[in-house]
């Protein structure tokens, strides 16, 4: 049985021979602009949506942002194979934290202000539901645990009807 590519599969092939390890997105715009110049009319939703078919594989997994590094890290540190681990934190609480830092931040980046912490505990199980130490500098960012570190006096301590809220700006 002879199989043919289809016209949306020649333009990726085509696309990919000036750069196979190009990212998708580069390789997006040349397919496009291929798409364009040959006239055939493919939609740009068709053409990201098998680029992403063809270049990320069927069974691609979509990454996921690292939440929480530093306590993957504690919790991963001393872990042996096989183990399980359990851990508290709360997939929405720590996004929230996480936005709620970034927005407090921004303001005071003119002040020379880009470090921040924030601890929540539910004060009932003194289970930790989100835990975000934020770097100004994303590539240090991981290596920067603003929970643990130490500091001046400063931290202020807000108290909520279930929740402690830790919040550290340095």
């Amino acid at each position: 049985m002879l199989m043919a590519l289809d016209r949306l599969e020649s333009l990726v092939l085509a696309s990919l021979i000036r750069s196979p390890n190009a990212p998708s997105a580069d390789l997006t715009n040349r397919v496009s602009h291929l798409n364009y110049s040959m006239n055939w009319q493919i939609s740009e939703g068709e053409i990201q949506s098998r680029i992403k078919q063809v270049y990320l594989g069927p069974n691609f997994l979509q990454p996921r942002m690292a939440l929480a590094p530093h306590v993957a890290r504690q919790l991963l540190k001393d872990r042996q194979n096989g183990s399980s681990l359990a851990c508290t934190l709360d997939s929405r609480i720590q996004r929230f934290a996480l936005d709620c830092m970034s927005y407090h931040l921004l303001p005071l980046k003119t002040q020379n202000v880009r470090d921040g912490a924030i601890l929540v505990v539910e004060n009932r199980t003194g289970d930790i539901l989100a835990y975000v130490s934020h770097s100004g500098e994303p590539s240090s960012s991981r290596f920067v645990d603003g929970v643990h570190a130490k500091r001046q006096a400063g931290s202020s301590l807000n108290h909520f009807s279930t929740h402690s809220l830790l919040i550290s700006v340095f």
